[in-house]
């Protein structure tokens, strides 16, 4: 080993960890390159978590599961009793009063069949918010709200109707650690 280095981690990551071929031939190959090499092995992601405890290796590199959501495609996050191990949260940064055949979203993905308080919420994909979120997802506090519309790149439309007092500067908190769906913050008085 080179004198400037004082320690090496092995590490790969397992491309099929949530399908078929799984991690056996991956986990293979990487015990007989590390042969007579001292080191922590980092090898587990979300999937590999779950499905495989041969493959974790002395550190695990939780990706997906960190956010509440499943790895696999035909398993749901509720029936792996996963949970978000953050808080994801934001404020309305604008509102709109919508009418009843207007449209919200990328391709005009949702249609408003009555009137309407809107609220956009500075948070999208790009903040770590699901693209693949469907318009109505029930995602809301004990109120039942929902998103409206596509999620978009920095934003999301909310159905802010019976929400008294929701308007601009009100906190909204998408996922949290200590619960499954949102909570609002009324705007602080000014």
């Amino acid at each position: 080993m080179h004198a400037q280095v004082r320690n090496i981690t092995l590490m790969t990551h397992f491309a099929d960890a949530d399908g078929a071929g799984g991690v056996q031939g991956q986990l293979g190959l990487v015990q007989r390159s590390g042969q007579g090499i001292r080191g922590a092995r980092s090898l587990a992601n979300s999937a590999a978590l779950i499905r495989f405890p041969e493959a974790r290796g002395d550190w695990v590199r939780p990706g997906i599961m960190l956010y509440g959501c499943s790895p696999f495609a035909g398993r749901t996050a509720e029936s792996l009793n996963l949970k978000p191990a953050m808080t994801l949260s934001s404020e309305i940064i604008a509102t709109q009063q919508l009418h009843a055949g207007e449209r919200i979203g990328y391709g005009f993905s949702y249609d408003v069949v009555g009137e309407m308080a809107v609220g956009v919420v500075a948070c999208g994909y790009a903040d770590g918010y699901p693209r693949q979120a469907r318009a109505e997802r029930r995602c809301w506090s004990t109120e039942g709200h929902a998103h409206v519309g596509r999620v978009s790149m920095d934003m999301i439309c909310v159905d802010i109707s019976d929400i008294r007092g929701a308007g601009i500067g009100s906190a909204v908190t998408l996922w949290a650690r200590a619960c499954r769906r949102t909570r609002w913050r009324p705007r602080p008085a000014r």
